[in-house]
């Protein structure tokens, strides 16, 4: 996992337990219930198991106007409600946003959030947790690129997360490696 994802997925819905569009709904219900009115963004749950396609409505019927983002796990779709969908500029529809259309409405997401996701603090937080799980170095291939002219060659992406890395996250970076 890239540090930028690591740091957002920290703070979104755990959606990696999910079996069913169900267990997806009530999870939103939930979170929206806990903080009325927060965007609620989650992330991980996979249908393709699932024996069936999920639908808008579904999250309208449980969150009302509060923005909901559910992102699957292998990232190539985003399932949102009504709201949602028209905060990040998508047209109306009652299924899921998918390919190339997901990966440019993802770039937008902040939009929902504010920069407090991808904030010097939160990556703070992220590397402190990687710390208390043993981690001793981390790499970001894009981080590495931009600050080693050598790496070039490496693969990388630039993402919304990563444009805001901080210059400390950088430096913890080599430092650990």
């Amino acid at each position: 996992m890239h540090l930028g994802q690591w740091t957002l997925a920290a703070q979104r819905v755990d959606a990696t337990a999910a079996r069913s569009p169900e267990d997806v709904v009530t999870l939103v219900s939930e979170r929206v219930s806990a903080a009325p009115g927060a965007p609620v963004i989650g992330w991980g749950h996979r249908p393709g198991a699932w024996d069936r396609e999920v639908t808008v409505s579904e999250l309208d019927a449980v969150s009302g106007v509060t923005p909901v983002v559910m992102i699957a796990g292998d990232g190539h779709h985003g399932w949102l409600n009504s709201s949602a969908l028209a905060a990040l500029g998508l047209f109306s529809r009652d299924d899921v946003v998918r390919e190339n259309e997901w990966f440019t409405a993802y770039e937008r997401l902040n939009g929902l959030v504010g920069d407090a996701a991808t904030s010097p603090a939160a990556y703070r937080r992220t590397l402190d947790a990687a710390a208390a799980k043993g981690v001793v170095g981390i790499v970001d291939a894009h981080t590495l690129s931009a600050a080693n002219p050598s790496s070039r060659g490496l693969h990388h992406t630039t993402s919304a997360a990563s444009r805001n890395a901080p210059p400390a996250t950088a430096a913890a970076v080599h430092r650990l490696t």
